[in-house]
C-alpha cells in the first residue's frame, strides 16, 4: 500500500522554513545596509520633526489587566550632500530615537558614500539583537519541525 503525503503537513514545515528565511534575509540586507558606518562622512543635519513620547497601552486578557508602554520615537531631519537637499528618517541603524543632546550640539547626518540617501544621527554599528532573536527562534521552530517530521515519518499521514 502507497501512503499519500499528507499535503497539509509540508506547507506547515514550508511556512517555518519560509519565516526563518525571510528574517535571514531581512537581518543580513540591514547589516550589509550600514556597513562601514563608523567611517561614513558626516554633514550639518536639521531636525524637522521629532518625537520621543513613550505611549501607553492598556492591556486586558483574561489573565493579565495592566499597561504596556513603548518608545513611540520617531525622527526626521534634513541634510545637504553635493547640494542636493535630503531627507532622513533612521536616528541609529536600530530604529531608536532621537538621542538626548542637553548640550544643543549641532546635529550631523552620517550618510553612505554609495548612497547618500542612506543617513542617520547616530552612526553606531547595526546589531539587529531584536530581529536576530525572531531569526534564532524561528530558525529552531524550523529545525525542531523538520526533525520531528522525518522522526515520526510525520509527511504520511
Amino acid at each position: 500500500m502507497v501512503k499519500k503525503l499528507n499535503t497539509d503537513k509540508v506547507w506547515g514545515s514550508l511556512v517555518f522554513f519560509g519565516l526563518f528565511l525571510g528574517l535571514a534575509v531581512s537581518y543580513f540586507v540591514k547589516k550589509a545596509r550600514f556597513a562601514g558606518i563608523e567611517s561614513w562622512p558626516s554633514v550639518e543635519a536639521e531636525i524637522v520633526a521629532s518625537g520621543n513620547d513613550i505611549l501607553t497601552f492598556p492591556i486586558e486578557g483574561p489573565w493579565v489587566a495592566k499597561s504596556t508602554s513603548f518608545d513611540a520615537g520617531f525622527v526626521e531631519f534634513r541634510y545637504t550632500v553635493e547640494e542636493k537637499s535630503l531627507v532622513g528618517r533612521t536616528a541609529t541603524p536600530d530604529g531608536g530615537g532621537l538621542p538626548y543632546n542637553p548640550e544643543r550640539k549641532p546635529w550631523r547626518a552620517y550618510y553612505k558614500p554609495s548612497d547618500p540617501g542612506t543617513a542617520v544621527l547616530v552612526p553606531t554599528p547595526y546589531q539587529g539583537t531584536e530581529l536576530l532573536v525572531w531569526v534564532v527562534f524561528s530558525g529552531v521552530l524550523a529545525g525542531a519541525y523538520l526533525w520531528f517530521a522525518f522522526l515520526s515519518k510525520f509527511f504520511m499521514g
